[in-house]
């Protein structure tokens, strides 16, 4: 996760994946324990046996969702050829990129019908 320029934040045990300017565009945890955290014992092995981990990022805050979750979808591959694995929604279901995508526009266009866009003001004070 450091070689996706991740920063592991050891006290919440979780990974920070952040723009330049320090923005977190999703995080990194693991359900593998209660709760969900990634610990320092894992990442240090030489065969590191993460079972899962969760790639999560939030909707509504940014004005170009789909953006942010190509950058994420990136970080899943590598994770994916590094340490094995498949892409699953939160019930466990396999799913691919594409399904993904089609939830963050099913978000965008439900903030629609609201009067709302990602990222601007009044979504922010709601969901940042």
């Amino acid at each position: 996760m450091l070689s996706l320029g991740c920063v592991y934040l050891g006290d919440d045990q979780l990974f920070l994946c952040q723009d330049n300017d320090g923005d977190t565009l999703f995080t990194i945890t693991s359900t593998q324990n209660a709760r969900g955290l990634i610990g320092l014992e894992l990442l240090t092995s030489s065969t590191p046996s993460i079972k899962d981990l969760v790639f999560s990022m939030r909707v509504p805050i940014w004005t170009d969702p789909l953006a942010i979750f190509d950058v994420m979808a990136r970080g899943l591959r590598y994770c994916q050829r590094r340490l094995g694995g498949v892409l699953v929604n939160e019930v466990g279901e396999a799913i691919t990129e594409a399904v993904g995508k089609e939830q963050i526009k099913a978000i965008v266009a439900q903030l629609g019908k609201f009067g709302l866009q990602p990222g601007e003001d009044s979504v922010l004070m709601l969901f940042d």
